[in-house]
């Protein structure tokens, strides 16, 4: 049996976020799941690396991926709600700020981000919420405050594509639409529900280059293997292991036809 070597193709690594989502998810909204592999080590820690891990990687590679039911009520109604917010919420966003503050929608929407059905939900959510985040940072900066006297390159955090004032009208909006400082407080909630763990937020990229992107890529890539290899061998209920994309769904057996009653 081979194990555990060898380095994956990038076909395997563009298809691995897709897949650390299925998994993330499911082991989060099953008791059961989580606790088969509590006995190998899996805890929230864990549960929060793996989080990290998905969320350093680009949100644009995000593929949808469907959702079975959960045997958690409180992260099933996370996930409902999660699912729900971004289908109301960024259309209004988007013709908000294309309309009135085009420089902050270039920003919020960059990399092709939009509403998003199932378990892409999650991701479509934390990456609005971070720039949200970041447009509210920068309203708040005072002048002459990104041009500390002696700082070095590598210490001061990349400026975003507009200016405080810009930012601070777009927030203003926000929450003229709804989608006040408190909202998004909410939503922060339901996504550590969600989670099931301490509030996971995904580490910035070293930088933007096709190394840094495998790099995230290869650590999640990493990750997984070794959690699905896991499951495996710890998961005995195959609905279980479907619900993790580790087994495939048996066909129907197709019924006998029965014969031809004999001629009278």
């Amino acid at each position: 049996m081979a194990l555990a070597n060898g380095t994956p193709s990038q076909d395997t690594l563009d298809r691995t976020p897709a897949r650390a989502l299925t998994f993330l998810l499911a082991v989060g909204r099953s008791p059961a799941i989580w606790g088969a592999l509590q006995t190998r080590g899996y805890g929230d820690d864990e549960h929060a690396s793996g989080w990290q891990r998905l969320l350093a990687v680009d949100p644009s590679r995000a593929k949808s991926s469907p959702v079975v039911p959960s045997a958690d009520p409180a992260v099933l109604e996370a996930f409902a709600q999660v699912d729900k917010w971004d289908n109301e919420n960024l259309p209004i966003v988007d013709v908000a700020l294309a309309n009135r503050v085009p420089e902050a929608h270039a920003f919020v929407f960059a990399d092709g981000l939009a509403p998003a059905d199932g378990a892409e939900s999650v991701r479509v959510v934390t990456t609005f919420l971070d720039r949200a985040d970041a447009l509210e940072a920068l309203a708040k900066e005072k002048p002459g405050a990104g041009a500390k006297k002696g700082a070095k390159a590598a210490d001061t955090p990349p400026r975003l594509p507009l200016t405080p004032a810009q930012a601070k009208a777009a927030i203003d909006l926000l929450a003229a639409r709804g989608i006040t400082a408190e909202a998004r407080k909410t939503v922060r909630g339901w996504l550590t529900t969600l989670q099931k763990g301490p509030e996971v937020r995904p580490a910035a990229p070293a930088s933007d280059t096709t190394e840094a992107r495998r790099a995230a890529s290869l650590a999640l890539y990493q990750w997984l293997n070794e959690w699905t290899t896991i499951a495996r061998r710890v998961i005995t209920r195959r609905d279980h292991l479907q619900t993790l994309k580790l087994a495939s769904r048996k066909s129907p057996k197709p019924r006998a036809a029965k014969p031809d009653a004999p001629k009278k």
